[in-house]
């Protein structure tokens, strides 16, 4: 079962009911790029505390490098990193936290269980901040698709070998395996020429993401972008590669949002009918190509595309058109770009 949850609440509620069906011996997995004192993460936490009383084994990695580090500082925000520690040292046998030697800026929860397994994967961080921001997370119930997930992650399974005919195929970049699987993956979802549409829903884009688009704009291809209007970092560098996208091609439509879109997401349609999509953590970004971990899908199954496209529908309409080049700091930009 392949769902899609496009709610900061309905994320959480779905995510701690998983939490409260495990049992002994049962895995829970999570990783994060940030988690912030909240009341949602109070709940989360304490959540994960009657689980490791239960005897559930729960793994945890929330990214505490040079890269979320760096988006602490200009959003003047704190971790819940102290907290997460505290669980560990309180139940030492059955909570490990993981220090990534890497910056990993993937998302997901993953629940091993003796069957119902079951994983969500995604945009979604943990912050009651992110309540009113624009998000997505993928909901898998399935067995055998989380055994291929965990397969993934521990670089078992095979690598991204090119578009396939999978229901859901893993797309990942794992800096410990020197595996970067993202860029690849997005060059040849807008270079297949199948597809005569494209709606991206996208927190942020730099050079290296108008790159990617160029692929299907240079065959003339529509591409509908849906931007934050006033993106909570990276502002420049976002309104640096719209205009850039609009002074060089007509086949570009870019929607600005007035709240923050934190989605990274795009569906390719044929003839008016979404055919796949790519779902997951990584944005448009150089660093998101070469540097962070990162959690992706391409997804062909027809309900859950359709789903995508009703909700790509509702932020285009909420959405106001860019019509021309607007003013960002150049030198702002730059630094986005480099740093981002």
């Amino acid at each position: 079962m392949l769902s899609l949850i496009s709610n900061y609440d309905q994320a959480i509620n779905k995510i701690i009911e998983e939490i409260k069906e495990t049992a002994k011996d049962d895995q829970i997995i999570i990783c994060l790029y940030i988690w912030e004192p909240s009341f949602s993460s109070d709940l989360f936490l304490e959540e994960l505390r009657r689980a490791a009383k239960r005897g559930v084994k729960i793994h945890i990695a929330v990214d505490f490098s040079y890269a979320s580090n760096f988006a602490r500082l200009i959003e003047k925000t704190k971790s819940f990193f102290p907290s997460i520690k505290e669980l560990a040292k309180e139940f030492p046998n059955q909570v490990c936290l993981n220090h990534n030697r890497f910056p990993n800026h993937s998302k997901y929860f993953i629940f091993k269980k003796k069957n119902n397994s079951s994983a969500f994967f995604g945009g979604i961080n943990i912050s009651d901040r992110f309540k009113e921001w624009k998000d997505f997370l993928i909901y898998v119930k399935d067995d055998r698709v989380v055994d291929e997930i965990l397969e993934k992650l521990e670089g078992q399974s095979q690598h991204y070998m090119g578009l396939n005919q999978k229901e859901i195929q893993f797309v990942t970049n794992q800096p410990r395996f020197k595996l970067y699987e993202v860029r690849s993956a997005l060059y040849d979802f807008f270079a297949d020429e199948s597809f005569d549409k494209y709606v991206v829903s996208m927190a942020y884009i730099d050079s290296e993401g108008v790159d990617v688009l160029e692929n299907a704009l240079q065959r003339n291809v529509r591409v509908e972008l849906i931007l934050p209007q006033k993106a909570n970092v990276y502002y420049h560098a976002n309104i640096k590669s719209a205009c850039r996208l609009i002074e060089k091609y007509n086949s570009i439509e870019i929607n600005l949002h007035p709240k923050m879109v934190h989605t990274k997401a795009a569906v390719a349609y044929k003839s008016s009918v979404p055919k796949l999509s790519f779902v997951g953590s990584a944005n448009f970004k150089k660093n998101s190509f070469y540097t962070l971990g990162e959690f992706n899908a391409l997804i062909k199954n027809n309900e859950l595309n359709a789903q995508l496209d009703g909700e790509m529908k509702i932020l285009l309409k909420e959405s106001r058109r860019m019509e021309k080049v607007t003013k960002y700091n150049k030198i702002l930009a730059a630094f986005e770009e480099v740093f981002g």
